[in-house]
């Protein structure tokens, strides 16, 4: 298969010369630039579901401030004021197309940005929670859009073709079928109600999990008001955050910073972290007071004496009998307190306070994780923005310890941004909803710096970003401190109409522990990647895009070094007015998972797919969106992974007896 990719890497250049038409630029594309190799198949998480609000409400540019644009995930500080700055110079806006009269706003970003968007002339009604003076909106006028209410169902199958171990011992107890299905309605821009429930494969009942929520803005004293399961985001994530995060990506500065959306209510299925009960939001004399009050259950592994748990269960899956056991045996209880003030336009203080309860004690075997049953956070944000400088940051308490993170992002032409960020997190700054920016999920025992610049040239656009990073104390999960470092270097361009190139090296060298002669140290590991992406469009109808990638992984103080190859051909065709086609065939050899490369899918709308690939193989799907009346799509995807080399697949009681692994994918959306 080596010969095979040398001759790919030959032939490639060759096949991407004939493109006729400007490049699109797709949601998806920005998608993997943000979530890169952070989201491993995830459904519906909140950067789909914040997408799809902002297609039904797109941001009225006529009335919206900077902090109402940086909702928006791939729009930076910079360019957010631009867009303002232009509006206040000239006018109100006429057309998006306007916005290609602004002077360093990226052409890519504006591809991404028009169809998030309005330009409406009346002020519309917030479906964010408003911060004083600079209100959280993606909203739309009902003079845009015709109507009065919006209401859409959607209904979605996954399953296996090929039988799991689990299923033929008879362990999972459930059908092979995961299942979803989600309601959600809006009436004037005001009301908004939304329910789910949703059920994994080897799971027994159809409504395994289920949530719902009613969210009313301006009602009686209060600018939003959500009853049932909601979300709370707030400053850079070290207390409060959503499930799902994303920090380095290909975008070096714009998906740096956190862009918290205070209150939104919960469409996804995360089944533990997210709040159930009030959550309220008003304004009193240019104070933002909010705050909400949740009682929830979460899954947790009991001790043998049935008071005490030993850890949160996190997974959501109840297929067999020691998983059901762990289901809803921890109660908690949170209440949250938050001030917004805006002392000035472009400048925001917040605070907040919050309490957790479990009606049990957590004894973790890990000393590092948190213990207990009550656990308190206060903490303090900021975001400051003066002409090219914005200033943002985050200080948090937990009664033991301080965790900050802070940054600085500027301008220095209006071709070259940058930003720099320092994050401190103690070892014991245990936190129970926190994902601040860093290379661990945990938020916790890490320092780093982070230096990023986005550069526009004449011959193409450059991302880089450097980031230093240490783990200072040994854990449970870290024998030894260690330290390490990760350069990226992303560079793309418009090589002519039609026809688009990126390229990316990134290297992560980074401490890991090995016992050599029987003694145990630090040694330095090595991660490489070098991708090339070609995408370029016959005709209006078809598109194609191509990827190389090669990794590299070694550990040279134990002579070892491993290799790993992908080729994909990806083609997006439009065969009708209303039916659409995606398929991609993928070639990948790897050594084994530490040189695993990674293929961001096309996937059913409100699902995140980015495998990892290993060993010798071909995957391959198909993807047909077909919009059978203009109020219903149908979504269908068959995909297959093929490993000729293997005997089984996966392990465990996932383990396929088989050397291939097939999925049938099926999805009905109904909007009215």
């Amino acid at each position: 298969m080596k010969t095979f990719f040398i001759s790919v890497l030959l032939l490639y250049p060759a096949t991407t010369t004939y493109s006729q038409q400007d490049s699109i630029t797709t949601l998806e594309d920005f998608l993997e630039l943000v979530a890169d190799e952070s989201v491993i198949d995830q459904d519906d998480s909140q950067i789909l579901d914040l997408i799809e609000l902002l297609l039904l409400y797109p941001v009225n540019i006529n009335e919206a401030t900077v902090q109402d644009l940086l909702i928006i995930p791939f729009i930076d500080a910079v360019s957010a004021q631009r867009i303002i700055e232009y509006r206040n110079k000239h006018g109100n806006y006429f057309s998006k197309q306007e916005l290609n009269s602004i002077k360093g706003l990226n052409s890519d970003l504006l591809k991404i940005l028009k169809p998030l968007i309005t330009v409406a002339d009346t002020r519309p009604k917030k479906i964010f929670t408003p911060a004083p003076k600079a209100p959280l909106s993606a909203a739309r006028t009902l003079s845009d859009s015709h109507k009065d209410y919006r209401l859409s169902i959607r209904s979605r199958a996954i399953t296996d073709l090929q039988e799991r171990r689990g299923f033929e011992e008879g362990k999972y107890l459930g059908s092979r079928i995961k299942s979803y299905f989600r309601l959600r309605g809006d009436y004037q821009n005001r009301y908004s109600f939304s329910g789910l429930i949703e059920k994994d494969a080897g799971e027994r009942s159809f409504t395994d999990f289920y949530s719902a929520s009613l969210s009313i803005r301006d009602v009686a004293w209060f600018n939003q008001v959500i009853v049932g399961d909601f979300l709370a985001e707030f400053g850079q994530g070290l207390v409060l955050w959503s499930p799902y995060a994303f920090s380095k990506g290909s975008d070096a500065v714009a998906t740096v910073v956190r862009k918290a959306r205070n209150f939104s209510q919960y469409t996804s299925t995360d089944e533990n972290l997210f709040f159930r009960g009030v959550a309220l939001s008003t304004i009193i004399s240019g104070v933002g007071i909010s705050g909400f009050v949740s009682v929830n259950k979460a899954d947790a592994t009991l001790l043998e004496s049935n008071d005490e748990i030993s850890a949160l269960s996190l997974s959501g899956l109840h297929r067999t009998e020691s998983e059901i056991l762990k289901k809803d045996v921890l109660q908690n209880m949170s209440f949250a307190l938050r001030i917004d003030t805006n002392p000035l336009e472009l400048v925001n203080f917040s605070l907040l306070h919050l309490r957790t309860k479990f009606d049990r004690s957590l004894v973790p075997a890990d000393k590092s994780k948190p213990a207990g049953d009550s656990f308190s956070f206060t903490s303090a944000s900021y975001d400051f923005i003066f002409q090219r400088l914005r200033f943002s940051g985050e200080v948090a308490y937990n009664s033991t310890s301080v965790a900050s993170v802070n940054s600085l992002s500027f301008e220095l032409t209006k071709s070259f941004s940058a930003i720099v960020l320092l994050r401190s997190y103690p070892r014991n700054f245990t936190n129970l909803y926190g994902k601040g920016f860093g290379e661990s999920s945990r938020t916790q025992n890490e320092f780093g710096i982070y230096t990023g610049f986005r550069w526009q040239t004449p011959v193409g656009n450059f991302n880089v970003y450097y980031d230093q990073f240490k783990f200072p104390f040994a854990t449970t999960d870290l024998a030894l401190p260690i330290n390490g470092n990760e350069i990226m270097i992303n560079y793309s361009a418009r090589i002519s109409k039609g026809f688009f190139f990126s390229a990316r090296y990134k290297n992560e060298l980074k401490e890991i522990d090995e016992t050599i002669n029987n003694v145990q140290q630090l040694v330095d590991k090595r991660l490489q990647r070098i991708r090339t992406d070609f995408i370029y469009n016959v005709n209006k109808n078809l598109r194609l895009k191509s990827r190389l990638e090669y990794s590299n992984y070694s550990v040279d103080d134990i002579n070892q070094t491993e290799e790993g190859f992908l080729f994909y051909q990806d083609i997006r065709l439009n065969l009708l007015k209303n039916l659409r086609l995606y398929s991609r065939l993928v070639l990948f050899q790897s050594d084994s998972f530490n040189s695993r490369l990674y293929e961001f899918e096309n996937d059913l709308t409100g699902v995140l797919s980015n495998p990892a690939l290993f060993g010798e193989g071909i995957k391959w799907y198909v993807l047909i969106y077909y919009n059978v009346f203009d109020y219903l799509r149908l979504s269908i995807k068959y995909s297959e992974l093929h490993k000729p080399n293997e005997e089984t697949l996966s392990s465990g009681l996932n383990l396929i007896k088989s050397n291939t692994d097939d999925r049938l994918s099926i999805q009905i959306d109904y909007s009215l």
